[in-house]
């Protein structure tokens, strides 16, 4: 086999993308391409063969669900585990949820009484009447349910020689020796058709057994908690299907088909729709269409689907471990949000038969922006889609209506924690202090504005974001303040989590809230001059950015809140959301600025990691980056890697191996560390704000090879470069839709103050320009 050490794997695979990226002169380069391509499928070969950086691959079985491999389609998922004579996977659908809820009606079910029980003291009659959902179930529903585990029963003397999750491909594969004889095991979940499809082939003289136990099934505590009715099973021709009723949420089907070609064992597996109404005979339909087309396509079509999706961009850097998590944060991404719901918490992987923790929600607070955070800058910004989607045509109707309720104003205010549809979560165990956090929507409507500003698309811009933020900005317009300092001010709001659910964590003015609704207005006022509209409220809101209250600082940097400093260890970096994600206090700006910022890391240093969480090391790292902390960006990324993820890549939040990192070891499952932490590793390599671009910005000094293709700046350009030895050698800028682009010089590190320069790029619609060639 033709291989290649890893710098040359590098070098051929950057040198080839150059070249498709350019116009071809001759016939010469065409022949060239063609055999740096097959050099580089030879060196993927052997990169995989290794298990880095594309493959996660055990030598052993994988007895537990927290073991497993997952595999994604955005809607159905399953995560891949088993002892070998016993194979197992725990099936999701993405968007089935027990959606029983009973809104609050009191009227006192208010901003201005919660105002009232702050200034009281009364932290019980908040939990008791602040709660949005007031049925008799409000602190378990609604809430995820994932569909149950499915048993593939080989015979007894069945061995797991090897189990590996391939993330080029999108599939899990599987080596057993069955009799002696080698079997490969191999499961995909396929975009179209909408299926899990199952392979085992060296089936011969011995045939599978399959069984299926519904989340009702599984644990009867879980069962009893939701009230839920024993599953009805039952088979017709080739179908087999399980139906779990979920009450007045409607009800849910997994059908499964099998068949036996040759030695090939297949099966075939689909979760319609729980409102479908006829969920078994759109199971058989689906399954009997894709029997049709056959598996071999179905798995062809599938590869092609990831093929594509890798082409988007690239990285090489001199550590497979961590460039195994960078491909790990877009594989995530890309298997759980795609033409469906957004990812919640735990994706498509659930815990196998229990609740998902915190309900498999959506966390405004933190983790929904993490988890999409890659998207933009990975060149990836469909799987953004559902993301702008729901917020566009679920999320915004529902919010402006409980705004109206509960604010009694107009506009659009977002909560903490979300359900599907888009409503509030309740229940008296809720932390209200992050339920009723005024940023949440401000927030949210950074990521639609990036997605604009990283697409170029003015459609998207005009139809869907600016309505939104347009909305946000209403809010705020209608509740800040003015003081008698003549300054805007937030009445009361909360630093998320910051003082957990205790009342002093009520509070005017938190820093972060300040960045959200600077930024917000910022963006609006951006967003209002490319569409040439609402000149007069554009005037309205500048003088809101003028007069909203500044931040609360102090000799330590900047506060939490102006009644707290930052004074000990916590898993929100809230307090620095001027630095990253807000961007309006960087390094860039007046030396008091970066004596400001200074202070402020170097108080966040001190007060150390103790209380922090997996996810918060990714969100630091990107942190560290944009103040160009090179080196500490890199050492946060190895210390997630080191102490808060599973074998498999999952991050599990706790420092479970206790290495001092922080105090917590416990081990639910999240996913917004794994794609964040593929935003960390882009932003050391190209960061895009400000209006403009810096390549290589916060490259640490043991990384002298490096290279990437394709990663995604504002203002819709394509970045590639190359370092080599530490010195950059190449870089080169395209943009699709044409532009001008404004590239600060020198490329690579430059430290905080010193000089700079700016060097304007006039492109053309999809033509290459070397930023920098030797």
């Amino acid at each position: 086999m033709f291989r290649l050490c890893n710098t040359c794997r590098i070098k051929v695979s950057f040198i080839f993308f150059k070249i498709m990226n350019t116009h071809f002169k001759s016939t010469v380069s065409i022949i060239a391409a063609v055999l740096l391509l097959f050099a580089m499928r030879g060196a993927a070969a052997s990169s995989a063969a290794t298990g880095a950086p594309w493959r996660f691959t055990f030598h052993r079985a994988l007895p537990q669900w927290k073991d497993g491999l997952p595999v994604g389609n955005g809607t159905l998922g399953a995560q891949v585990w088993g002892t070998g004579p016993a194979l197992y996977l725990t099936l999701d659908r993405g968007d089935v949820w027990d959606l029983r809820y009973q809104p609050n009606t009191r009227t006192t079910f208010n901003y201005t009484h919660l105002q009232e029980l702050v200034r009281e003291g009364r932290h019980d009659l908040i939990q008791k009447e602040i709660t949005s959902d007031i049925g008799p179930m409000a602190d378990i529903v609604p809430t995820r349910i994932s569909m149950g585990r499915l048993k593939i029963s080989l015979p007894a003397d069945t061995q797991v020689e090897r189990a590996s999750l391939d993330m080029q491909h999108g599939e899990v594969r599987w080596l057993l020796r069955v009799h002696g004889k080698p079997v490969e095991y191999r499961v995909l979940a396929s975009v179209a058709p909408n299926v899990i499809l199952v392979t085992l082939d060296g089936v011969e003289g011995w045939e599978p057994k399959v069984s299926f136990y519904p989340i009702g099934a599984l644990d009867p505590t879980v069962a009893g908690k939701l009230g839920y009715p024993k599953p009805t099973s039952d088979a017709s021709g080739n179908l087999s299907w399980s139906t779990q009723s979920l009450l007045s949420s409607g009800s849910v089907t997994t059908g499964w088909i099998s068949e036996q070609k040759g030695s090939e064992w297949n099966l075939l597996i689909t979760i319609p729709a729980q409102d479908d109404p006829h969920s078994v005979a759109t199971a058989q339909q689906t399954l009997n269409s894709a029997l049709a087309e056959g598996t071999s396509k179905i798995r062809i079509d599938h590869h092609k689907w990831w093929r594509e999706r890798w082409s988007r961009s690239q990285i090489h850097i001199p550590d497979p471990g961590l460039e195994r998590l960078w491909i790990n944060g877009i594989y995530k991404l890309a298997s759980s949000s795609y033409a469906s719901v957004p990812a919640g918490l735990q994706g498509l992987w659930p815990p196998d038969g229990e609740l998902p923790p915190w309900r498999g929600d959506y966390h405004i607070d933190m983790n929904i922006q993490e988890t999409y955070w890659p998207a933009y800058s990975s060149n990836q910004l469909d799987l953004a889609e559902p993301l702008n989607h729901w917020l566009t045509s679920t999320v915004a109707p529902q919010s402006r209506k409980i705004t109206r309720q509960f604010f009694g104003v107009p506009g659009l205010w977002v909560g903490g924690a979300l359900d599907v549809k888009g409503r509030l979560l309740g229940g008296q165990s809720n932390w209200m202090t992050v339920q009723y956090w005024l940023g949440g929507g401000a927030w949210l409507a950074q990521h639609l504005w990036w997605y604009y500003s990283y697409s170029q698309d003015k459609v998207f811009l005009q139809q869907q974001a600016y309505p939104f933020m347009k909305d946000a900005v209403i809010f705020y317009q209608n509740i800040l303040k003015k003081g008698p300092d003549g300054r805007l001010h937030i009445p009361l709001s909360a630093s998320p989590e910051y003082f957990s659910n205790d009342l002093k964590a009520y509070t005017p003015d938190p820093t972060e809230d300040l960045s959200l609704i600077r930024t917000l207005l910022r963006y609006t006022i951006q967003a209002s001059k490319v569409l040439g509209v609402d000149q007069q409220q554009r005037s309205e809101w500048a003088t809101m950015e003028r007069l909203l209250a500044p931040y609360p600082i102090d000799s330590t940097g900047l506060k939490v809140q102006p009644d707290a400093d930052y004074d000990r260890s916590h898993r929100h970096p809230m307090h620095l959301f001027p630095i990253f994600p807000g961007g309006d206090l960087n390094v860039e700006g007046s030396a008091e600025d970066r004596a400001l910022i200074n202070r402020s890391i170097e108080n966040w240093i001190f007060r150390g990691t103790g209380e922090w969480t997996g996810w918060s090391f990714p969100y630091a790292s990107l942190i560290a980056s944009r103040v160009r902390r090179r080196n500490q960006a890199l050492n946060e990324l190895k210390i997630y890697k080191q102490a808060f993820i599973w074998p498999n890549g999952f991050h599990v939040n706790g420092d479970y191996h206790r290495y001092g990192y922080s105090t917590h070891d416990y081990q639910p499952f999240t996913m917004e560390a794994e794609c964040a932490f593929t935003a960390a590793v882009n932003g050391m390599l190209l960061q895009s704000w400000g209006d403009k671009i810096r390549i290589f910005p916060s490259v640490p000094d043991a990384w002298k090879n490096v290279s990437f293709r394709d990663l995604r700046a504002q203002g819709g350009f394509l970045i590639s470069a190359e370092m080599v030895n530490g010195e950059i050698i190449s870089a080169s800028i395209v943009s699709p839709k044409g532009g001008d682009a404004k590239v600060v010089f020198p490329l690579g590190y430059i430290p905080p103050g010193q000089a700079f320069t700016v060097k304007p790029f006039h492109l053309q619609p999809g033509t290459p320009m070397e930023i920098l060639a030797r």
